[in-house]
């Protein structure tokens, strides 16, 4: 057995409709994701036109409280002044100003933003708690993107780009936040996860419509391309965890 699928424990919320597609996939903090779904050049296409891709796989936390502004700064982690504004740490990870009392976390493959906070709240000190956050997380990128939202979402993002912005899509409860990557356009995407494939379906069928497709996380994060597996990383353990006759 590869000793990455060994440490496969999270499951993403749309994994069986990933599945289905027969992608290539990778491990990444035991989570598997998909890198691929066709070759490498095809998806970078498709990452400029209309695409979209889970990202459920990185780590994500809230930190509340009274306190919390104050204890991000003792780690070293600077918090944006206003609510809604985010930043970017030096190592990829996302720090966002939800409102005076929280803040959101989440981490990209170099990021270990996450690791370091929960390492260093007490679960003892006042004034300030970490909460795991556990959301399906999707980009819908490309220059089409906004046709999809208009499709979708409350806000038009077509007449502006507003920060962190909380509103629904197909119905759903989001999380917006634009974003690029160097020059094209995405849309960094959470909900509740129990909600995850119903938006993830809803979205894709939009994206297919306007000549888009689902590509793996190769394409934003070329360096997990040497992790490859071929095979679901889910399936050793199914077949570990199987019902008795």
């Amino acid at each position: 057995m590869n000793p990455l699928v060994q440490t496969t424990r999270r499951q993403s919320s749309v994994h069986d409709l990933l599945t289905a597609r027969s992608p290539i996939w990778t491990v990444f903090r035991d989570m598997a994701g998909v890198l691929r779904f066709q070759d490498s050049a095809s998806e970078v296409r498709l990452r400029e036109h209309l695409a979209l891709c889970d990202m459920s796989c990185f780590a994500r936390m809230s930190v509340k409280g009274p306190l919390a502004v104050q204890r991000m700064t003792e780690c070293g982690i600077p918090v944006p002044q206003k609510s809604y504004e985010h930043r970017q740490s030096e190592d990829g990870g996302l720090v966002v100003r939800v409102d005076s009392q929280e803040i959101f976390l989440e981490d990209g493959p170099d990021s270990r933003l996450v690791d370091l906070v929960r390492s260093r709240l007490d679960p003892t000190m006042p004034g300030v708690y970490g909460i795991d956050r556990q959301e399906a997380a999707f980009w819908l990128t490309g220059n089409e993107a906004t046709q999809v939202l208009a499709q979708t979402c409350g806000i038009d993002f077509r007449e502006h780009t507003p920060l962190w912005v909380f509103s629904r899509a197909a119905g759903v409860s989001c999380g917006l936040l634009p974003w690029r990557v160097d020059r094209t356009p995405v849309f960094r995407i959470w909900t509740d996860a129990s909600y995850g494939a119903y938006l993830w379906e809803e979205l894709l069928k939009i994206v297919n419509e306007l000549g888009g497709d689902a590509v793996g996380l190769g394409c934003f994060y070329p360096e997990l391309s040497a992790n490859p597996i071929a095979d679901d990383p889910w399936t050793p353990l199914r077949q570990t965890f199987h019902r008795p006759d």
